[in-house]
């Protein structure tokens, strides 16, 4: 009776296995099509398992096949075999070979495994998005006065659209006054498509030399400062090394609880010694933006040679990517129709 209820319940565990298409789906292997991350994982997996499975089938098989051909019969005398040099060789050599492409293929799978592509939601995403790539339609460049003064204005409109995908419109204006050392910048960018679409909006705005040097003072309009990874040091976050560091290796810091004045936050480069006609005078570059819609501020460090760059970069999210957002619940997304508005102002001072 015992035995019965077993068969029975075991009978209906398989059967409820069976008929749920779902619960066998990846049974064996692990699941894929999640990221790419998520599909090279499971194709060096299915290498290995395929070759395992191989070994194991033609081992078995051969054992089985001994024991059946070989087995104990009335009347017959066993053959004494004292080695076969060849089969010693090729059982040895075999699984070594095996070993070495498995390695092999280890080895060439492994790099995208540690540091994939960035994505998120199963979405392969650049390092910069797709619309840093993406021309300008409806481009205007016009100047005119008003009033007394003369405005120049140069504006344009980014479609970031992809089927079953997102449709995002970003709508840029640049002005400029005559006689002034300044530079503002307008965007809106707004859904215009029919579900909620992620937004993550950061602003490169690189310096480099002459205006970094190992003069050069950076003030930054932050109460803390934290290093993106171990590798950025605090020490020396806000300076500038005196000559191009060729193993330099990029430092990131996050700047928090942003400072702001009338809802302005502004980071500042100082150069006390800058060329100008001949001759050295202080001069600064000061970046300002409105940080209730760019509440985050990121800095990037590249004193290296040939790529020399200081990046002071306002921003909604941090540069871990989407996924890293999504994950920590700070995903900015718009509803359909939902605009956002951001302004920058660059301004360049003599002192």
């Amino acid at each position: 009776m015992r035995k019965r209820v077993t068969l029975a319940v075991g009978t209906a565990v398989l059967a409820s296995l069976v008929l749920a298409p779902a619960a066998l789906a990846n049974f064996i292997t692990p699941k894929s099509g999640g990221s790419p991350n998520a599909d090279a994982i499971a194709s060096l997996y299915k290498i290995v398992l395929y070759i395992a499975a191989f070994v194991f089938v033609v081992v078995e098989g051969a054992l089985a096949y001994s024991v059946y051909k070989f087995r104990a019969k009335k009347g017959a005398v066993a053959a004494q075999i004292h080695g076969n040099t060849r089969l010693e060789i090729g059982w040895t050599v075999g699984p070594a070979l095996i070993l070495v492409v498995l390695t092999v293929v280890t080895f060439v799978k492994l790099p995208s495994i540690i540091d994939p592509p960035n994505s998120d939601a199963g979405e392969a995403l650049g390092l910069h998005g797709r619309v840093n790539n993406l021309p300008a339609r409806q481009v205007v460049a016009e100047g005119a006065w008003r009033g007394d003064d003369y405005e120049l204005r140069v504006a344009g409109v980014v479609e970031e659209v992809s089927v079953f995908g997102s449709h995002l419109r970003l709508r840029r204006e640049l002005r400029a006054k005559l006689g002034e050392n300044a530079l503002h910048l307008h965007d809106v960018v707004e859904n215009a498509g029919f579900q909620p679409a992620p937004h993550m909006l950061l602003y490169h705005c690189n310096f480099g030399f002459p205006l970094l040097t190992g003069a050069t003072l950076l003030h930054c309009p932050a109460g803390r400062v934290a290093p993106r990874d171990a590798a950025a040091i605090m020490e020396g976050h806000d300076r500038w090394p005196a000559t191009p560091d060729p193993d330099y290796a990029e430092r990131v810091y996050y700047h928090e609880d942003l400072v702001t004045e009338d809802g302005w936050a502004t980071a500042m480069i100082e150069q006390p010694a800058f060329p100008i006609g001949g001759a050295h005078r202080p001069l600064a570059v000061r970046l300002s933006w409105k940080a209730d819609t760019l509440p985050r501020f990121v800095q990037w460090k590249m004193p290296g040679a040939g790529t020399h760059v200081l990046g002071l970069e306002p921003a909604n999210c941090r540069v871990a990517g989407r996924a890293a957002e999504r994950a920590a619940d700070t995903l900015v997304t718009l509803a359909p129709g939902e605009t956002r508005s951001y302004d920058l102002r660059f301004e360049v001072v003599e002192s």
